[in-house]
Order: structure tokens, then sequence, then C-alpha cells
């Protein structure tokens, strides 16, 4: 735990450094610099890699030999990792990081730094995709070993798929990439880009994504992108636009088994087939045309039929009417994966979207800042990699106050990750205390309980009035050009 809170309060932005830019130093300085660089790897980082070397390996922020990243910079790999960290986790800017860089420089009284952007810009370009990629991986596969087992899922791993969007900048490249809603004219809407998820139910944690324009199936998306990250005995929850016959008979090709919202296309057949119990059948599925997502070798080695069983349950919830819920799955066996196992099951679902509640409304990743399909990937990828340090932090509260999960709240965790941060810094010489700062704010983030409102209905509208401004018909350039000038202005 001290590792974590370690890497995200602390920023390493670095003891011991010297001038290591501007015009030519003398050589002792030169020398001088050389040695305080030496001091920072084997001292601060080095000793920050090994407190968190539970989930991030002391290696990926190693000095490339040659080529990119291999130069002694002030906005190094690993300073533009956690610079890029702290400005995710604070909402920020690029003009943020920056701040708290010169920050940190002044607080052990080292040499001002320009407060442009431009070369903490340069180096969120040089930061690889591929370290953030596999950076995401090891937060997610630990997550996912330590996350607590469902009780409904008798043992086995749940995985949740499910989609979303995300708005981006106005820019020709990306609106080439990511167009907007067909709906809007041309020069009046966003690009929009469309992000496929795949999370461990039992921790919150997302494992995996894909983004895809706005135009694409998240079915075809998950099958083809994301279906390759699952193992097998995985049960995977979505909904009733992955109940195909396609999707469940590849995932059972891969050992693993599905629990989707039947499609509305299909009809029920609750009278038909074997009956198991009560709205409980067993029913043989035939194999229908094939689908435009598959090639015909792949549809060719799908089997003829398929065995599903299909249940209907009711939610009845006081000052609503009952709802009548239909589920398809693979999960054959009645005695084991009772009617209300899979009932109680399917509806933790709705917990991945307040997973995506947090990482677009807490977190801010509703709107996008870059402006290029490259610097659009790393940020999306850097928001998985602090949605699921966060969760880290709350699964480790979880466990120190033998609290549940699912009744922590992660706008709260955030908040006292932000708040703590001066206390646990200001006290990183003194272990003791430092560590007696971090298990005082793990209490109180199990202590900030989320209420329990079962079968809450919360309708999507909004209370609060926007301005009455018209909505964009036109282009702005046109539009400018059209509306005539104040008369003050013309008589200038």
């Amino acid at each position: 735990m001290i590792s974590f809170i370690s890497m995200i309060l602390q920023t390493p932005f670095f003891p011991q450094m010297r001038h290591l830019t501007g015009g030519r130093a003398p050589q002792a300085q030169a020398e001088k610099a050389r040695a305080a660089l030496a001091r920072l790897r084997a001292g601060s980082l080095s000793q920050l890699e090994a407190l968190f070397e539970r989930l991030l390996a002391p290696a990926c922020f190693a000095k490339a030999k040659a080529g990119t990243n291999s130069r002694d910079r002030v906005f190094s790999l690993r300073v533009t990792f956690w610079a890029f960290l702290f400005q995710v986790l604070h909402r920020g800017s690029q003009r943020l990081a920056v701040r708290e860089v010169q920050a940190q420089l002044h607080r052990r009284r080292k040499r001002r730094i320009s407060a442009l952007t431009t070369a903490y810009s340069k180096a969120l370009g040089r930061l690889p995709p591929s370290l953030l990629a596999d950076l995401l991986g090891r937060v997610a596969g630990r997550l996912e070993a330590s996350a607590p087992s469902i009780p409904q899922a008798h043992g086995r791993p749940v995985k949740v798929v499910d989609a979303t969007s995300a708005g981006l900048p106005d820019t020709p490249e990306l609106q080439k990439h990511f167009p907007q809603p067909g709906g809007q004219k041309p020069g009046c809407g966003f690009p929009v880009v469309q992000l496929t998820g795949l999370f461990d139910l039992g921790s919150g944690a997302l494992l995996a994504f894909a983004r895809t324009c706005i135009n694409a199936h998240e079915s075809v998306v998950f099958l083809h992108e994301l279906r390759q990250k699952l193992r097998r005995g995985d049960i995977v929850l979505a909904d009733r636009a992955h109940g195909s016959f396609a999707a469940l008979s590849l995932l059972a090709q891969q050992g693993v088994d599905g629990l989707f919202r039947l499609h509305q296309a299909r009809p029920q057949q609750m009278r038909r087939g074997r009956r198991l119990g009560k709205n409980d059948r067993l029913l043989v599925w035939d194999k229908p045309q094939r689908p435009a997502h598959l090639t015909p070798e792949e549809w060719a080695g799908l089997p003829e039929r398929l065995t599903v069983r299909q249940v209907k349950f009711h939610i009845a919830a006081k000052g609503f009417r009952t709802k009548e819920v239909i589920l398809v799955t693979t999960l054959t066996d009645a005695k084991l994966f009772t009617l209300a196992d899979l009932a109680a099951l399917y509806q933790r679902r709705w917990q991945i979207e307040l997973c995506f509640r947090d990482l677009k409304t807490t977190m801010g990743m509703e709107v996008l800042k870059g402006k290029s399909p490259a610097s659009v990937d790393k940020e999306i990828t850097m928001h998985m990699i602090a949605h699921n340090l966060v969760r880290w932090v709350m699964l480790e509260a979880a466990g120190a106050c033998m609290a549940e999960l699912v009744a922590l709240s992660f706008k709260g965790s955030l908040d006292a990750i932000r708040r703590w941060s001066g206390v646990i810094d200001a006290r990183r010489r003194q272990p003791r205390l430092k560590q007696a700062a971090i298990e005082e704010m793990l209490r109180e983030i199990a202590a900030d309980k989320l209420p329990r409102r079962p079968n809450r209905c919360e309708p999507r509208v909004r209370k609060r009035r926007m301005k009455k401004y018209k909505l964009m018909i036109r282009p702005r350039a046109q539009m400018r050009r059209e509306k005539p000038l104040p008369l003050h202005e013309n008589a200038a």
C-alpha cells in the first residue's frame, strides 16, 4: 500500500537534480549533474519502484540505450509518466502538470524550468504506447487476482462487457478517424470515439478496451478484439446486443460461458424445450444465417446446434411496474447455478455502468483533449491506469478495514487520495509517521460508505436549465461572416 500512495502522491520530481539544459556548462558542473542523476536513479526513484514493485516493475521506466528516451532530460520517461498521471488524477491540463514539476523542483531548491508546456508536450509524444499498455495490463492483472469472489458465480471469475463514447476536439485528423454522428451537419459537430471495455466484476478493474468509431457494433468489437483476453472458466455478462448464436458459440469454444439478456429479435420460447423449473427452460438453437462480421471459415467452424438455457424473472420495486427480464446462458447446470443465482448475477452488471460514470464524470474522460489519434490513445490508456490505481486503493482499504468493496465510494476515495497527498508527502522521510498517515487515509476511505439503495431508479433528466443559446446549424466561420458587426466597430 505504501508503494501505491508513494507513486501517486509523491510524484517523484526529483531530489539532487542539477541543471541539465541550456548552454554549455563547465566541466565540473557537468560532472555534478551526471553524479546527481546517478544518485537520483539509485535513490528516490529506485526506492519508489521497490515500494511499488507489486504493481509496476522498475524496468518499465529504464532509459533506452539509443534513440528515443535515451537522453538525460528534465522530462525523462519517468517524470513524464508521473506528471501525466498527476494531470489525469487532478482533471488538469498540461499547464497544471508543468506547474507541479516546477513546484517540486522549487521545493527542492533546484533550477527553474520554463513555464511553457512545449517540452512536456514533446515528452508526451515520446511516451511509448506499449509502456502504457503494459502498465495497464500489470495493474489490471494484480487487481483481478486480488478481487473478492462473487457468491453467485461459485468461485468462477466474472467479466462484464459494455460500451460508451467520449467526445473529441474538432480537428481534421480526428474527424477522419472518428467521424461525428451522421445526424450533425459538417462543421457543426465533434468527433466521437466509442470505447468497448472489458471489466472485472469483482474488483471493478478495467482489463482491456478497444476504441472504434461510433458506428461500430459493440458486440462485433468484443468478439474480434476483446474476446481473446478471456480465459477458460470465465463468465461473461453483457446486455441484449450480445445474445446471439455466434457470440455464445464462439465463447463456448473458448471454454467461456455467457450470460446475456435475450435479444429483442428472438422469440421467448418459454413453453418449448426441456423444463428445468419454473421459468427455466433448456433449449436447442439451430444455426442461423452467417452474420457479415464472420468469415465463411469462421462460420463453418461453429456447431450446427447450440444448447442454451433460458430463464425468466421479475423485478418488483415499490411504486413501479413489475419488470420482466429474460436471460439466455450456456450455464446449463440448474443445480449449481439456480435461477436466483443467475438473476442476482445479472443484476450486478449495472456496476459497470457506474465504473464508466467514474471514468467519464468523476475523472473527466467525457471529453478528451488529445488532437491526434495517437495522443487520444495515450490519454484514454492513462485514464484507465488511473482508474485501476484508485480501485487498488479501494481494494486495500476494504481488506485492511474488513469493509465490503462495492460499498466504498470511488469519488470519496479519489478525494481522499488528493487531500492526503500533502500529509503523506511531508512525512516521506519518516516511515512510521508516513505509514500511520496511509493507514488513517485507508480508514477514512473504508468509513465513507455508500448508502444501500436496492432497485433504485433515477430518470436521465436534468433539473438545472441550460442557457438559451441557439444550436449551431452552420459552421462557426460562416456564421461570423453572416452576422453584422456592432455599430461602433463598423465606425472604426
